[in-house]
């Protein structure tokens, strides 16, 4: 059943895809100018894009914390359980690094967005505080765990999930409610998650929609490239650093968990 979901999803994110290039293409040349003005065309097809990427946020920090909490909270040896969460905490923080420094390179490298022409921003940016090596450990764990699930601090909220699943581990019998509180959260969150994935057609129409609109079919092109160059990445990071890092270390089971998170929340921090 889920993999039927998973094919018809698909063929609708492409059939959205599709509708978007030519809707926008048809928006860009002033063919639907007589039912709306291109500005509002812009405003709705943008409008779609970004309720998807709010709900996509939503999404983020209970399904972290209900989803690392009650694996670790289920596993039956509380000592492999404090050692699992600080080697967790340390593979979070080298694969952040990992990610963030391959980023930086590529941005570098390939320079994506050159030539594109972007409006300059009407209000004054503030002066970037750099970060350093010491101030991201530092970020990385958490002063208020009611701001990181605020400001969906993955990276904080794994650290908190990582000492709340070992805490319940510790509790036994007394934190019985609680773990089962968490895996329902967790199956909660993940039938959410399959709803919010119902509207992505509608938001992969609206977002090429919106660049197609206004930039022309052109912008394809400059897309096309900066995907390429994003596959490119994930290529490196996946087959040749992350399969080093975690050679030798295939018979845990934690370790897919942790190389999942560790790229989300690495992305996180990146973005």
């Amino acid at each position: 059943m889920l993999h039927a979901l998973s094919k018809h999803l698909t063929a609708s994110i492409m059939v959205g895809m599709v509708l978007g290039i030519v809707v926008g293409w048809m928006v860009n040349r002033g063919l639907l100018s007589g039912l709306a003005d291109p500005e509002h065309w812009a405003r709705f097809f943008q409008m779609l894009s970004t309720i998807f990427l709010n709900l996509i946020k939503m999404l983020v920090a209970p399904l972290v914390l209900a989803t690392i909490v009650s694996g670790l909270a289920h596993m039956a040896d509380s000592s492999a359980v404090g050692r699992i969460g600080f080697r967790a905490i340390l593979w979070f923080i080298v694969a952040s690094l990992i990610s963030i420094s391959l980023g930086l390179v590529m941005v570098n490298l390939f320079q994506p967005g050159v030539g594109v022409d972007i409006a300059a921003p009407t209000q004054a940016i503030g002066e970037v505080k750099k970060l350093d090596f010491y101030e991201f450990i530092e970020h990385v764990f958490p002063k208020n765990v009611v701001g990181a699930m605020a400001d969906n601090n993955v990276l904080q909220i794994l650290v908190f999930a990582l000492f709340a699943g070992v805490g319940l581990t510790a509790l036994g019998p007394r934190g019985a409610p609680l773990v089962r509180a968490a895996d329902t959260l967790a199956e909660l969150m993940l039938e959410i998650t399959g709803y919010v994935m119902r509207f992505a057609p509608f938001a992969v129409f609206g977002a090429l929609a919106n660049v197609v609109a206004k930039n022309g079919l052109g912008i394809l092109g400059t897309y096309a490239v900066l995907l390429g160059e994003f596959y490119f990445a994930l290529l490196i990071l996946s087959h040749r650093v992350l399969k080093k890092l975690s050679c030798g270390h295939a018979h845990r089971p934690w370790l897919g968990s942790m190389i999942a998170h560790g790229w989300r929340s690495a992305r996180t921090c990146a973005g």
